[in-house]
């Protein structure tokens, strides 16, 4: 395994052989991650900051009599990660056809990346400032800023949970989070279908012949699709589509199945 490796000031040639910065930022593409450090010659990890710590941002009234102030609410915030880098050229083209590079490889708007110290998970977010250079010099250590909307990290591989009615979340999954995908096959004829996890409820209704496969998508575009054809339609309006979510012990049935499936990428902060 690559260790972290201060090249000090001189040009970082970098090989298979080469160290790695514990910190260094892979940028997905493809679903594949390649750091930086082996897209640009020169070009080094030297901290990341703001992967820690995530506090509330607090909503309060103050209210006449009343010693503080009245909690309203507590939400999470968007978060802000600072990588800090050095950057090394042999000459004043050299140093423009780096930075050519680096603002390509960050010019993704909704950008996937990890960090080599934590490669299970994956963050989503978008360069949203980058402090000058010192002028005058081809050896700079510089900082780009990258904003997450969403504050949580999640695993970049899904866990997959299968059974017949019935499927229980075991995994530490301490935040209720929206799984990627829910699949059955139905056990017997019916016009109404509902998947619960005891706190949201996702209700159909329509024709459902025995066999019908019935997969709910949630990533992207979210799809219901009824034997691989998209059937928005057979979403009624009461359902918790848009906010069912699972945690760690939550129990996911639906009566009308066989095989049944749930596919979950956790998230962490």
């Amino acid at each position: 395994m690559k260790q972290y490796q201060f090249t000090g000031l001189g040009i970082n040639e970098r090989g298979d052989s080469a160290y790695l910065p514990s910190e260094a930022m892979f940028i997905e593409t493809d679903d594949v991650g390649v750091p930086i450090e082996d897209q640009i010659d020169g070009y080094q990890t030297l901290n990341v900051t703001g992967r820690e710590l995530m506090p509330y941002s607090v909503s309060s009234q103050a209210v006449s009599g009343y010693d503080g102030e009245l909690f309203l609410g507590a939400d999470h915030p968007k978060r802000e990660l600072t990588i800090k880098y050095q950057l090394i050229a042999r000459s004043d083209q050299e140093y423009r056809e780096k930075f050519a590079r680096l603002n390509y490889l960050l010019s993704q708007k909704q950008m996937h990346f990890y960090f080599f110290d934590d490669p299970q998970f994956e963050y989503v977010g978008t360069l949203s400032g980058a402090t000058n250079p010192n002028p005058g010099t081809n050896v700079v250590n510089s900082e780009f800023t990258i904003t997450l909307l969403d504050p949580f990290k999640r695993l970049k591989n899904k866990t997959i949970y299968r059974g017949g009615q019935s499927i229980r979340i075991n995994e530490p999954a301490y935040y209720p989070t929206v799984p990627d995908k829910i699949e059955l096959t139905i056990k017997s004829a019916n016009n109404h279908l509902e998947i619960t996890n005891f706190e949201q409820t996702i209700s159909l209704t329509g024709s459902f012949s025995v066999g019908d496969k019935v997969t709910i998508d949630f990533t992207g575009d979210a799809q219901i699709l009824l034997n691989s054809v998209n059937r928005l339609d057979l979403l009624n309006l009461n359902s918790d589509f848009e906010n069912f979510a699972v945690k760690q012990g939550s129990v996911i049935t639906c009566s009308n199945s066989s095989n049944l499936t749930l596919q979950l990428r956790r998230k962490e902060l």
